[in-house]
């Protein structure tokens, strides 16, 4: 394969990343950062695929004729990528059930056990902590059957928007759970019931109260 063929197949993968970025962003709240990360990337690509192919010199292109190893890195990182986005579309393509998508994510977020931003029992100063939310925290009446009292909270995610892991100990049991509130997410419905599933030896319940997506995860009682 020369030069020319290499630095246009470069060229192909740099915009179909821009491409995948934009439509994933569009389509499934990709972060800005996430976004700007990727954007970053494919600046880095462009130029050295643009310089092999512009070049008039045959002894540079001669003695480039293959990109360098820092290049080709690139370049499998990028497609790496691309492959990753267009494997999620997939994934959504296919009507997976909304509600296993968020309980899964909720089994991410506590199998994490990430340190809390804010260490509080007091729900409203762990409200006026996270004050990027675009609700506000709830009083469960359900947790607060379980829980003994609350450890403090977090930020987190949830179907790409941002949302509240707090962090809580049951009155039942000495382990703590992670609980979590959210926006609710589009085509998510329960019909008031509530929706209990197993991840990877993690039990996840979500269920909605006054208008904000609520999930308990951990061994419940």
């Amino acid at each position: 394969m020369d030069h020319a063929t290499i630095a246009k197949a470069g060229q192909a993968v740099m915009k179909n990343l821009k491409e995948a970025c934009k439509n994933h962003y569009q389509q499934h709240s990709l972060s800005k950062g996430e976004v700007a990360k990727l954007m970053a990337l494919q600046e880095r690509l462009e130029p050295s695929a643009a310089a092999g192919s512009n070049s008039e010199d045959p002894a540079a292109n001669s003695s480039n004729r293959f990109p360098s190893a820092k290049n080709r890195n690139l370049l499998a990182v990028a497609a790496s990528i691309i492959v990753i986005i267009y494997t999620t579309w997939i994934y959504n393509g296919y009507d997976v059930d909304i509600r296993e998508q968020v309980a899964e994510e909720i089994a991410y977020n506590h199998s994490k056990q990430m340190a809390l931003e804010i260490i509080s029992d007091d729900l409203k100063a762990v409200g006026a902590y996270l004050s990027e939310l675009d609700f506000t925290l709830i009083d469960s009446t359900r947790v607060g059957q379980i829980a003994q009292r609350l450890l403090g909270g977090r930020y987190c995610t949830i179907q790409g928007k941002l949302a509240a892991q707090l962090r809580i100990k049951s009155s039942n049991s000495t382990s703590t759970h992670t609980y979590y509130q959210a926006i609710i997410p589009e085509n998510f419905n329960l019909d008031g019931t509530t929706y209990s599933t197993w991840i990877k030896g993690i039990n996840i319940e979500l269920w909605v109260e006054d208008g904000v997506l609520l999930g308990l995860a951990g061994v419940l009682p």
